[in-house]
């Protein structure tokens, strides 16, 4: 699953990088990675705001030593069908990938890189070390290679993050800056804990293994009759015959960043927690994440520059992931999505300080019927509003709890299920349910979560 966490899961290992060199360009472009043929094509909204006149710069980092390699690579590729800026615009595109050779190969080491991508004469590609094969990502555009970082660097250690970050920053003053982090992730939650108590065979993160039993099984699709799913920040790192999994929690996340963003959008799973954004409250002005999973296909790309570089509108952005999906038929009809102003949190937090405090009984005690946004025995995302509502707030405190979320939560879309989990109740956020949690970790995550800036706030674990 493209599971990204609050714990930002690292699987570290050899990085992988997109290169850019000059080859003529082809007639014609393929696209790739469609699912589905009996399915009509998908077509975005066209209402774009006029091009901003902001100097802004957005960097896609993408950590994909794992099994989103290939999907991640389409991504990129279907960023190019964009228009892609020029090299004195105001605008500058920015990518750093750490692509595995193929989903399955974590034997080769990869080096990585940022790339600074615009118009020109050339075409960025992903060169296969082992065949030399040359994969054309990006069509006619130059890429300037600004940083190279060994095949011993994890994409996903807060240090790598924190470089990148600041490079551009230095690089291109005076811009506004988005971030796209996209991979594998699992929310808030500690190292180790959510692929433990998954209900496929269980591996701990973090944990050392025989490199011949292969990755930990959550960077594979967990049940092959649907679709895969992404988390965040799994990479493979292989030391001599063992090879684990490493993460970034969101604590170090949120420290890896220099200044404060304009945006952060989460291409990852089980991202949309109240703690996650609480925890980046401080370092950037919006979120976008989703509080399910999200199919590994990830978000919708074809709108990449539009939304996010030329125009500068997340909400417009993340509309754009929901209508594809709420278009597709099947189990690929599956997304949720928010986008969350930072600045409202803190009123959110005491609304929800003082329902827990005068609710305590009931939110200890709250029963099963609380909308889930995990499927599985993965028990600790449920909706924040029905988490009070289930607790029976009166209804004044829920009218004060809806205008809390309705400052923050400015774009929220669900389909009606995802992968057959019903999502009838959802106000944009997810929060940890103590009372719920699975009780063989429950001691490991409650210790965990009181060290969380929301719990320090709310004071849901006591």
């Amino acid at each position: 699953m493209r599971t990204l966490r609050n714990i930002l899961w690292i699987v570290a290992a050899m990085a992988v990088m997109a290169a850019c060199i000059k080859q003529s360009a082809p007639t014609h472009r393929g696209e790739g990675g469609s699912e589905g043929s009996e399915e009509e094509p998908y077509s975005p909204n066209t209402d774009y705001l006029p091009y901003s006149q902001d100097s802004t710069a957005v960097l896609l980092y993408s950590a994909a030593f794992n099994n989103l390699s290939k999907d991640i690579k389409e991504n990129i590729r279907k960023i190019g069908g964009g228009q892609i800026p020029v090299k004195n615009s105001r605008k500058k595109l920015l990518i750093f990938a750490h692509l595995a050779r193929a989903n399955d190969d974590y034997e080769t080491p990869m080096k990585s890189h940022l790339v600074w991508v615009y118009a020109g004469e050339g075409n960025m590609v992903f060169k296969d070390p082992l065949t030399g094969i040359a994969d054309t990502l990006i069509h006619n555009v130059h890429c300037d290679t600004l940083l190279t970082f060994d095949a011993s660097v994890t994409a996903c250690d807060p240090t790598t993050l924190h470089q990148v970050l600041e490079f551009v920053q230095n690089k291109f003053p005076e811009h506004k800056y988005g971030l796209v982090l996209s991979s594998h992730g699992t929310g808030w939650l500690p190292a180790g804990v959510y692929n433990s108590t998954n209900y496929y065979p269980p591996v701990m993160l973090g944990k050392k293994r025989p490199a011949s039993e292969g990755l930990p099984l959550y960077l594979y699709n967990q049940n092959p009759s649907e679709p895969a799913v992404r988390t965040f920040g799994a990479e493979a790192v292989k030391e001599g015959k063992v090879i684990y999994s490493k993460e970034m929690g969101i604590t170090s996340l949120a420290s890896a960043i220099p200044g404060k963003l304009e945006f952060i959008i989460f291409d990852a799973c089980l991202m949309g927690c109240v703690e996650v954004a609480y925890e980046l409250r401080n370092v950037t002005e919006s979120i976008c994440f989703s509080p399910t999973e999200i199919l590994s296909a990830g978000m919708y790309y074809e709108t990449f520059i539009d939304r996010l570089l030329a125009r500068d509108r997340i909400d417009k952005y993340a509309e754009d992931y929901f209508r594809y999906y709420n278009s597709r038929v099947g189990t690929s009809r599956s997304a949720a999505v928010a986008v969350v102003r930072t600045e409202g949190l803190e009123t959110l937090a005491q609304i929800c300080k003082e329902l827990t405090l005068t609710y305590r009984e009931h939110v200890d005690t709250v029963g099963t019927d609380v909308q889930k946004y995990f499927r599985g025995n993965n028990s600790w995302f449920y909706d924040l509003k029905d988490i009070y509502v289930q607790s029976h707030i009166s209804l004044e405190d829920q009218k004060r709890l809806q205008l809390a979320l309705d400052a923050c939560v400015v774009y929220k879309a669900f389909t009606p299920e995802f992968l057959g989990l019903q999502l009838l109740r959802c106000c944009g956020l997810a929060m940890y349910l103590p009372n719920r949690t699975v009780k063989s970790s429950k001691e490991t995550v409650n210790a965990y979560y009181r060290t969380l800036a929301w719990n320090n706030a709310v004071n849901l674990v006591e």
